[in-house]
């Protein structure tokens, strides 16, 4: 037997361990005479936090007075949830803490924010809280215990929810925000994931087939009246919340009230009716730009037959400009109370179209109708057609030049995301030749930047009145060649101290090849090329370019999959620039470029 068979029957019992694993980590301590935590923790198969919670579980009664762990629930990025027994009223709660050793200044300020918010907060749709208080050091919040599944969940996988469902869910939700508005509180954290269907309670009234909806998590709550610049519980220019429902504003890190819960509220309607968030399929740094140039899938195209007014009122929850969204909760009341008046009542069969590959636009993974997905399935069958007059010729693509790749590093963001090109202006752009054209727009009508030459922005941020250069970033762009010969991205790097020169990291595109390297003058062929490939690249196909600087280290991705990496050499300049190379007879030829997004990266903490 395992010298701690009672930690490891926890950890199996709390879903922390497979039967399997804490088997074999069982054998591993008794013949190495180590304890389980101990081999769990060399063998990567539980973190600290998670031994933490263990222990606390294998003492129920010695972690807060008053109170008995009996499972856990969840953990957060600064909480861990337990099922807990209140011994003074014998009532099931749960029962939330900071985590030991995460319990930082911000943390506490967050947590204790929450305990203040929705300890204040009486509404049938709120979870309501019953305790709080701290002990050794460790904040805690005693919550009703709510036996059910989140909204998340509740989404059928080869179905769509009827619309009399779906809106009757959101305008419980509403009277709740609604609720907490009047009292000063922002949510900020609206998603499916935070709300909570339940039993109603005896006799409230529900239309059939609707769930009862509580909402969950207040702890990322702002309170009107204390917002002020200097006591922002959010670092500058970050912002708290989940990308897919996040507002523009609340991305940008501006101050947000009822309209952010109403854009959230609206993402969620969208993931409701059909079975996805907005903006799908993208990456964190793809949704933070497109959430700023472009709109989401329209809901007409992914769900046909959803009636006129759902799209409508979809469309301007989670419109971009705060102004066209509902001005208060009670006109989104009216409107959801129109549409609801106007559904069949118990129109469930003509409501849930099935998800089925012969329905277009339904099936899960057809709902990436973006122009990135488009020209991803466009490339794909290019490669396709490529790949058989490749084989036929007896060649295929060549090998990176630099086999040894080393991957990602470990460097974090920082919080500070500056949205390079705003769809409209060339504000803080530096043309330093050619022609560059901003407002353009590609098939999908979203804002593009073309143009032909080179067009410089700069690899810095805004600190005391002047600009501090990044030491770590990551660089986002999507790029179309169009007419243009040659597209790139180069990164000027800082003079040599011994001779002078200045030679630039450059991605560099052309009709037949890719690469990454290195070169000295401005433009023509690289000196040195990192990572090399061939292959037949459209005018029209749309591509992601990623290139992240790390501590002495470059990595370049092409549409999510690492392309080529190399050492620094001298670090790069304060600027990086876009160029497109045209045949000196194409008055009007030029690139594409959108959703240039640049962050800051520093070093784990």
């Amino acid at each position: 037997m395992p010298l701690d068979d009672e930690f490891l029957a926890v950890a199996v019992r709390n879903g922390l361990l497979e039967q399997v694993v804490a088997d074999q980590l069982g054998a591993l301590s008794a013949s190495s005479g180590i304890s389980s935590a101990q081999a769990a923790l060399n063998a990567g198969r539980l973190s600290h936090d998670q031994i933490d919670v263990i222990e606390a579980l294998r003492s129920p009664l010695d972690q807060i007075p008053g109170y008995e762990l009996l499972s856990l629930l969840g953990q957060g990025g600064m909480g861990v949830v337990y099922k807990a027994r209140q011994l003074a009223f014998d009532r099931i709660v749960a029962l939330k803490l900071v985590r030991s050793g995460s319990a930082s200044s911000t943390a506490v300020a967050r947590f204790e924010n929450e305990i203040r918010t929705i300890g204040s907060f009486s509404h049938p749709h709120i979870v309501t809280a019953f305790d709080s208080g701290k002990h050794a050091g460790r904040l805690y919040l005693a919550m009703e215990y709510l036996d059910g599944q989140d909204a998340e969940v509740f989404i059928p996988k080869e179905r769509f929810l009827p619309e009399r469902i779906v809106w009757g869910m959101i305008r419980q939700v509403a009277t709740g925000l609604a609720y907490a508005a009047e009292r000063g509180v922002t949510h900020r954290d609206i998603k499916p994931a935070n709300l909570l269907l339940v039993t109603p309670p005896s006799g409230y009234p529900l239309p059939e087939g609707v769930p009862f909806v509580k909402i969950a998590d207040f702890g990322l709550a702002l309170l009107q009246e204390d917002f002020d610049a200097q006591t922002r519980l959010t670092r500058e220019n970050a912002a708290v919340g989940s990308p897919h429902y996040m507002s523009p504003e609340q991305i940008m890190g501006s101050q947000v009230g009822l309209k952010s819960d109403i854009y959230a509220l609206g993402a969620t309607a969208y993931h409701l009716l059909c079975g996805h968030p907005p903006y799908h399929g993208y990456t964190l740094t793809q949704i933070y730009s497109r959430k700023m140039l472009r709109d989401p899938a329209a809901l007409r195209e992914l769900r046909p037959g959803l009636s006129a007014d759902s799209v409508s009122l979809v469309e301007r929850m989670i419109h971009r400009e705060e102004t066209e969204r509902p001005n208060d909760y009670a006109t989104l009341l009216h409107r959801i109370d129109t549409i609801q008046q106007s559904t069949d009542p118990a129109g469930v069969s003509a409501s849930i179209p099935q998800r089925s590959s012969a329905t277009p636009g339904t099936s899960p993974d057809r709902y990436r109708h973006s122009l990135v997905a488009w020209s991803r399935r466009l490339m794909t069958i290019s490669a396709i057609v490529v790949g058989l007059a490749a084989i036929a010729a007896g060649f295929w693509w060549s090998l990176p030049i630099n086999p040894k790749l080393t991957g990602p590093r470990n460097w974090q963001a920082t919080g500070w995301v500056r949205q390079c090109f705003d769809g409209a202006s060339l504000n803080g752009w530096r043309t330093i030749r050619g022609a560059w054209v901003p407002g353009a727009k590609d098939e999908e009508g979203g804002f593009v930047l073309s143009g032909r030459g080179a067009l410089g922005y700069p690899l810095a941020k805004p600190v005391n009145g002047g600009m501090m250069r990044l030491d770590g970033f990551r660089l986002s762009v999507l790029w179309q060649r169009q007419s243009a010969q040659i597209v790139e991205l180069q990164f000027p790097e800082e003079p040599s101290a011994r001779h002078g020169e200045t030679r630039s990291m450059v991605f560099q595109a052309t009709p037949d090849s890719i690469r990454w390297g290195r070169r000295m003058l401005p433009t023509g062929s690289l000196e040195t090329v990192f990572a090399e490939r061939f292959i037949t690249l459209p005018a029209d196909s749309v591509h992601e370019l990623r290139v992240e600087f790390q501590g002495g280290e470059w990595l370049a991705y092409l549409d999510g999959q690492l392309f080529g990496s190399s050492p620094s050499g001298p670090l790069p300049s304060n600027e990086f620039r876009l160029v497109a190379e045209v045949d000196p007879g194409d008055a009007e030829g030029a690139a594409w470029f959108s959703d240039i997004l640049l962050e800051e990266l520093g070093p784990p903490i």
